[in-house]
Formats: structure tokens, C-alpha cells, sequence
């Protein structure tokens, strides 16, 4: 209950992070260096967070996450409701099912399946979008916002990830009995 109460937590402050201060601070930073492409961009703790309880839960327990997170997530974001949750439960199941077959070690694995999956709900948020509410050529000029995204994440993901690993040691008192999908190496 703790653990899921922490996560809870974690998951409000990466909402209020991605809403306020990211946008902000990506704004402040665009101006400063003169990179436009940074202007208005967030790190998507949200999805991050997603990922790493796909691969730290089984496919029921991930499931039920992506379900919850993308219905929570329509109250921080209104636009393409709905397009959120499906987009975020079918990239829990996704990470769920991968997590069976895929084993990361090392920082580079973590960044590359942030990257995949970062890539994954973004199309499947555009696709869902287009679905739920006609939305005439989802994809048309979404390359780059997508590119950088994933950039941002691939950044972000081993910082949340180490944070949610440390939260999941103090939370989770089953943990240190089993073994740990994306960080094995934490293991005694």
C-alpha cells in the first residue's frame, strides 16, 4: 500500500513538473541558447513512470497502471481525451509483454526502451486521436516534436528510473527477495 501510495505521489509531481516547470524552463532555455526547437517541450515523467511499471509488474498489475494513468492524465491534459488513455494502456501492455522476453542492463538499454516506447505511444496517441475525434493527417509534421521527445526522455529515463528503483527498495519489501527486470545489477 505504500508503495503504491509513493507511486501515486511521484506520478502527481511528474504531472505538475511536465505541466509547469519543464515548459517553462525549456522556454527560458530556447531563448537563452537560440534553439526555437526547445520551446514549449516537457519531459514525459508520466510515460517514463509507465515504463518503468511495465517492467517492474506483471501484465495485470502494468495493465491496470496504463489504464489508470491515462484516464488521470485527461485531467492535466484535455485535448484528445481519450486519445491518452488508449495510447498509455497499450503501451503498458506493450512494456508488460516485452519485459517477459527483454532483460536491460546498463543505462543504454533503459535509454533505448525509453526511446522505443516514447516513439510507440506517440504514434498510438496520433493514431488514437485520429480515431477518437477525425482528425485529418495526425502525422503530418510531427516528426520533429516526436524526435525531440524522444530525445528529452531518452535523458530523463535513467534518473527516473534509478529514483523509482530506490522508491520500489524502501516500498516494497518483497522486492529485495526477487529479481529486478531493469536493474539486475542492484541485486545482493
Amino acid at each position: 500500500m505504500k508503495n503504491i501510495l509513493s507511486i501515486w505521489a511521484f506520478l502527481l509531481f511528474a504531472f505538475l513538473l511536465q505541466t509547469t516547470f519543464f515548459p517553462n524552463f525549456f522556454l527560458a532555455s530556447s531563448r537563452a541558447a537560440g534553439l526555437g526547437f526547445l520551446a514549449g517541450r516537457t519531459v514525459d515523467g508520466v510515460l517514463l513512470i509507465l515504463v518503468y511499471l511495465s517492467f517492474q509488474r506483471g501484465l495485470v498489475s502494468a495493465t491496470i497502471w496504463g489504464v489508470l494513468i491515462g484516464v488521470c492524465s485527461s485531467w492535466f491534459s484535455p485535448a484528445w481525451s481519450g486519445a491518452a488513455a488508449a495510447s498509455f494502456f497499450l503501451t503498458s501492455v506493450v512494456g508488460a509483454l516485452m519485459s517477459q522476453r527483454i532483460v536491460l542492463e546498463g543505462a543504454l538499454s533503459k535509454i533505448g526502451i525509453a526511446a522505443f516506447l516514447t516513439l510507440m505511444e506517440a504514434l498510438l496517441h496520433l493514431k488514437s486521436a485520429q480515431l477518437l475525434h477525425h482528425i485529418q493527417h495526425p502525422f503530418a509534421d510531427q516528426f520533429s516534436p516526436i524526435l525531440i521527445q524522444m530525445l528529452l526522455n531518452m535523458c530523463a529515463a535513467p534518473m527516473v528510473f534509478g529514483f523509482l528503483a530506490i522508491l520500489d527498495d524502501f516500498t516494497l519489501p518483497r522486492r529485495k527477495e526477487g529479481k529486478s527486470v531493469l536493474f539486475p545489477l542492484l541485486e545482493t
